[in-house]
């Protein structure tokens, strides 16, 4: 299982993100899989974090490819 997401900077620090947007926790497969992440209606005037990603801890390493990354 992975997270992706952008905006993880809160209000709490001095330079937060403008905007969070996340698609959840997803289960990864060994095929190719096509995700996207609305960004409509969003304040993207400050994103310092613009993308990331989150696994859970297995202790056990993890592969996983990313290609085509792009904002429209």
């Amino acid at each position: 299982m992975v997270e992706f997401k952008l905006g993880i900077l809160g209000k709490n620090k001095a330079y937060p993100d403008s905007a969070k947007a996340s698609l959840g926790k997803v289960k990864l497969t060994k095929d190719w899989q096509e995700f996207s992440i609305s960004l409509e209606g969003k304040d993207l005037s400050v994103i310092k974090t613009g993308f990331c990603w989150v696994v859970a801890g297995k202790k056990e390493p993890i592969t996983f490819y990313i290609d085509d990354l792009k904002y429209e």
